[in-house]
């Protein structure tokens, strides 16, 4: 049965299985929160202030964040193999 596969699985695995679901969950929450927000604070009205200077720098903040983690770790991952041989 697919149920024992899991069951299967190494502790490790588990683990980064759990972290993906929270994730997913935090960014669901992250995602539906700001437009929660804006109706009960303003009751549905629209917004006349611009806040795109803030989103376009959380962005770029965001983007250079995951590069950094992505590039950065495989790098050091290469440095480090490289050391060993």
């Amino acid at each position: 049965m697919v149920l024992d596969d899991f069951d299967r699985l190494p502790e490790s695995s588990r683990q980064v299985h759990l972290i993906s679901l929270l994730a997913t969950a935090l960014s669901t929450v992250l995602l539906m929160a700001p437009a929660a927000h804006q109706r009960i604070v303003e009751q549905g009205a629209k917004l006349r202030r611009s806040t795109a200077w803030l989103a376009a720098t959380s962005a770029a903040v965001l983007l250079a964040a995951s590069y950094g983690l992505w590039f950065g770790y495989t790098l050091y991952l290469r440095s480090q193999s490289s050391r060993d041989e």
